[in-house]
């Protein structure tokens, strides 16, 4: 830990900024990890894991309007990711008024077709999981970011 410690005290939007957050996030350490995110966050702020992270542990903190606005930025970046989409849902969230998901769907068919799809959803069939499998929903988070691009 001491050595991912100097490699952001070098370079505070490092990558490493992820491991070593889920690492003060696993010993308990959420405020120390939720500074380490909002800095490396800060320096790199393209590094969807990072924000991921960040909403997981806003949840984690009992901050869910905080979460979600996390996940909306994400969803912004990612538009076509279907598991920040799947627990967006789970927390009651309709996409289709999103910044990322113009209202104006017109120009963009591809985004025309899920906005319609998500709009058919009657409000009662969202699912209200237990904080448990929302939990699981943030671990199987897919942000396909393993090229290094960001």
């Amino acid at each position: 830990m001491s050595d991912m410690r100097e490699t952001l005290r070098e370079d505070p939007g490092n990558p490493v900024f992820l491991e070593y957050a889920q690492t003060l996030i696993d010993s308990d350490k959420l405020d120390e990890a939720l500074g380490v995110l909002l800095s490396g966050l800060s320096h790199n702020p393209g590094y969807h894991k990072g924000r991921a992270l960040l909403a997981k542990l806003f949840y984690i903190q009992g901050y869910t309007p905080f979460a979600i606005r996390e996940l909306e930025c994400l969803l912004e970046s990612l538009p076509e990711n279907q598991s920040i989409k799947r627990l967006l849902q789970k927390f009651g969230i309709k996409l289709s008024g999103l910044a990322g998901l113009p209202n104006d769907t017109d120009s963009r068919p591809e985004i025309k077709s899920e906005v319609s799809e998500l709009k058919e959803i009657p409000a009662s069939d969202i699912i209200q999981d237990t904080v448990a499998e929302v939990e699981l929903d943030f671990d199987e988070l897919d942000l396909l970011e393993d090229d290094g691009t960001s």
